[in-house]
């Protein structure tokens, strides 16, 4: 087992302990004093913590919430308080969760707010799903107020709490967690006045519904890819029509990587098989995971060499140490021999080099070709959107710098530059989890840091396609690709 996996089964595996739901309880201002401590010493593990806030105004951020923290507060409250200083980093690798089984008991008690939102570019917010018995909103209606707060500021307002660098990506973290934002903002509620326009403006005061029909709605309505993730194969593959095929792969969070070769190889021999010219690869919501498994994937559709990143900057630091030293306390990791391949973390050097330290890499990102069994060279399409997300957006990075073929979508949500190699604390007294990024990646043709892979062909869904579950983008790339045929048949004449 590698390292990198090791790391990740004992973490998980402290925190998911014998756990008590008492996150509503107040917690002595000292202990959250020692939460707060830890949490901000992690900060020096970031490589490049003040690229958007400058080392003073974050010290006077970490100041002014410390001088807060002199009462007992409940952890939720402890919670609004920290994590503007991690939010601030605007890493959408570093930040700050509250326990889940501290938000499961919320929605038990309070009920869960009942729809499924979507928040456009222009930050104006719609009802897409209703997973509730009460259809008083039609689907498509946008939200102009709740409880007479205006969308536009509510959104404004908790962005505080969101980790992102990308507005569009922000945008669908809200989304993801809605009823939990709308608990920080408005507190404890069991049901909401919104103003919405259909027709016209109307006002309507919503129910909050119990948490087993939340839970069962969300699965109903996500229930392929839910179920795909759970069994720890989180792709698929199939025949669209004569000639072409769909990858769709939910994540790179992949857990068995021998499963996954093997799936590859099954699919591009069933591709070859099948006669397939035109391949279909979708990252379309697929927030990230493990790079090593992009460049399997790569070699199956390149004969060139490659870059997955061009660069890496690790900084050494002593938060990074403790962190190894916590998780696998058994380990000596100043004598212990690590063997490094490409998207691995550079341990050895954590623990000889100086604190402070960038440990730059650029040649252990080269790939050279591969001879794989069922290689494809036909025609190769990416579907990327806004929550396209670290390795994905990475993935179509490199897709587009070796120019392997049209992308089609929106632009991803994660960045050319970005952060990653996070590490995990648990404070002690609250509970609440902090994330932190060890190391600052650079993709393939990076030019603009701070703007996300942008699609050859511009294609976004509609509030109206959202409603109705029409898959636009896929079956714009399908038009495409029957006129491309065509196209072709007509030049052999």
């Amino acid at each position: 087992m590698h390292l990198k996996s090791i790391v990740i089964f004992l973490f998980c595996a402290f925190i998911s302990g014998t756990i008590s739901a008492q996150g509503d309880k107040l917690i002595p201002s000292k202990k959250l004093n020692k939460d707060f401590e830890e949490m901000v010493a992690m900060i020096e593990a970031h490589p490049s913590p003040y690229r958007h806030i400058s080392e003073a105004n974050l010290n006077k951020l970490i100041d002014s919430t410390r001088n807060l923290i002199n009462e007992p507060m409940s952890a939720l409250h402890f919670y609004k308080l920290i994590t503007p200083i991690f939010t601030s980093l605007k890493d959408g690798h570093t930040s700050v969760y509250y326990p889940q089984d501290w938000i499961k008991k919320l929605r038990k008690e309070n009920g869960v707010f009942p729809y499924k939102v979507y928040i456009t570019e222009e930050n104006r917010l719609y009802i897409i799903g209703n997973y509730g018995a009460d259809e008083t909103i039609p689907l498509g209606a946008e939200i102009l107020s709740l409880n007479g707060v205006t969308s536009s500021v509510f959104i404004k307002e908790i962005s505080r709490y969101v980790s992102y660098e990308q507005e569009i990506f922000r945008n669908t973290i809200i989304e993801e967690d809605f009823d939990f934002y709308l608990l920080l903002y408005f507190g404890q509620l069991f049901d909401i006045e919104l103003e919405y326009f259909s027709d016209k403006k109307h006002k309507h005061t919503v129910n909050y519904i119990l948490y087993d029909k939340w839970v069962k709605g969300k699965k109903e309505d996500e229930k392929y890819e839910t179920k795909k993730t759970n069994i720890h194969e989180p792709y698929e593959y199939k025949k669209v029509k004569e000639g072409v095929a769909l990858l769709k792969i939910h994540s790179f969070a992949i857990r068995d990587h021998k499963k996954f070769e093997f799936f590859l190889n099954d699919m591009f021999r069933k591709i070859n098989k099948e006669g397939i010219k035109s391949l279909i690869i979708d990252v379309r919501g697929n927030t990230g995971g493990y790079p090593k498994e992009v460049s399997h994937l790569l070699h199956y559709v390149s004969d060139k060499y490659f870059k997955t990143m061009a660069r890496s900057e690790m900084k050494v630091s002593e938060a990074y140490k403790e962190y190894f030293k916590n998780i696998a306390p058994s380990v000596n990791f100043y004598s212990a021999h690590f063997s490094r391949r490409p998207h691995t973390i550079d341990v050895k050097s954590v623990f000889v080099k100086e604190p402070g330290t960038i440990v730059s890499e650029e040649l252990l990102y080269n790939e050279p070709p591969k001879e794989m069994f069922h290689e494809f060279r036909g025609d190769l399409y990416l579907l990327i959107d806004r929550r396209s997300f670290s390795a994905s957006s990475s993935f179509a990075a490199t897709f587009r710098c070796y120019q392997l073929g049209a992308i089609i979508g929106s632009e991803t949500g994660g960045t050319k530059v970005f952060h990653a190699n996070s590490m995990f604390k648990e404070l002690r007294h609250s509970r609440i989890i902090g994330k932190m990024a060890t190391t600052r990646l650079y993709t393939p043709c990076f030019y603009e840091e701070d703007e996300g892979i942008k699609p050859d062909l511009v294609v976004k869904p509609t509030i109206q396609t959202l409603v109705a579950k029409s898959d636009i983008v896929l079956n714009h790339t399908l038009r495409v690709i029957n006129k491309i045929q065509k196209l072709r048949e007509e030049e052999k004449k």
